[in-house]
């Protein structure tokens, strides 16, 4: 679930930053936040260790601005995985770790 976070005293953002889930290690659920200096195709996706894609979490046009996404992880067993941001100019690996 996307969930947009705007203050409407709050500038937006100059550059695409991506922030590290949390929590993290998680049991469960876990979210994910970054931040958009302009409207623009967006693509998360969660990876296990070979690289390959287990889920895509959002594949959709992001508008500027502060952003929060809840993940529920469901049938996925304990251990290390990535999560993958896409852009149309950059993109981003980080590491996250699920425990049952």
């Amino acid at each position: 679930m996307l969930v947009s976070v705007r203050d409407n005293n709050e500038a937006i953002p100059t550059s695409i930053e991506l922030g590290q889930n949390y929590p993290n290690p998680f049991n469960g659920e876990t979210t994910f936040e970054f931040s958009m200096p302009r409207e623009e195709p967006v693509r998360l996706r969660i990876l296990n260790v070979l690289g390959q894609e287990i889920t895509t979490i959002l594949d959709d046009d992001v508008s500027a601005g502060k952003h929060r996404i809840r993940w529920v992880a469901q049938h996925l067993a304990s251990g290390v995985y990535y999560y993958r941001f896409e852009t149309n100019t950059q993109f981003s690996t980080r590491k996250l770790l699920f425990v049952r």
